[in-house]
């Protein structure tokens, strides 16, 4: 019983996430902003369920081994804790919200943002991307044959999952650097 809940509830945030995620795509300002937050709300619960899944079906004692089978997708809950802090740390600079009155910003037309470095939306871009790659491998991963018999994640899916959510921290880097050093409300 307890693995059709866990089947049914990873498939249900798995899924609303990458659709909110693939919304953001088309979005910006507030709008942009609520999605995705909400998008990475439901990716910190459904790496949790997979966490605890992992843990549960673990027959390993030695907690090492236990980190490293579960590091890939410490490494996706990393790059979306580092998003969620810089886009509340940032929310003015990332609604466009800087130095300007509300009434100018409900009745501009164009959906570039003044408060930070037109580079940012080409890095967000790219690291919602690979968050939803890691989001759509991490539930191919969880709904095989084998996790479900071995309650593991195959080693090469380790590994592919290793390397993006890597590319996708070092994405932040960037990220971090334009929101902190150039924005528009200092």
């Amino acid at each position: 019983m307890s693995s059709i809940v866990f089947n049914t509830l990873n498939n249900i945030f798995f899924l609303s996430s990458i659709t909110i995620f693939i919304f953001v795509l088309f979005y910006s300002g507030v709008v942009y902003f609520n999605i995705l937050v909400t998008g990475l709300s439901l990716l910190f619960f459904s790496i949790l369920l997979v966490s605890i899944q992992i843990i549960s079906n673990s027959n390993e004692s030695n907690w090492k081994n236990i980190i490293i089978s579960i590091s890939p997708i410490l490494l996706t809950l990393a790059s979306a804790v580092m998003f969620m802090y810089l886009l509340i740390k940032y929310k003015n600079s990332i609604i466009g919200n800087c130095n300007t009155t509300n009434k100018n910003i409900l009745n501009t037309k164009n959906y570039v943002n003044e408060c930070i470095s037109t580079e940012y939306s080409k890095f967000s871009f790219i690291s919602i991307i690979l968050l939803i790659f890691q989001m759509i491998l991490i539930y191919n991963a969880i709904s095989s044959y084998s996790f479900n018999t071995t309650g593991k994640i195959e080693t090469k899916m380790n590994v592919i999952l290793f390397l993006i959510g890597l590319i996708n921290l070092l994405i932040m880097l960037p990220i971090y650097t334009m929101l902190t050093y150039f924005t528009a409300d200092g």
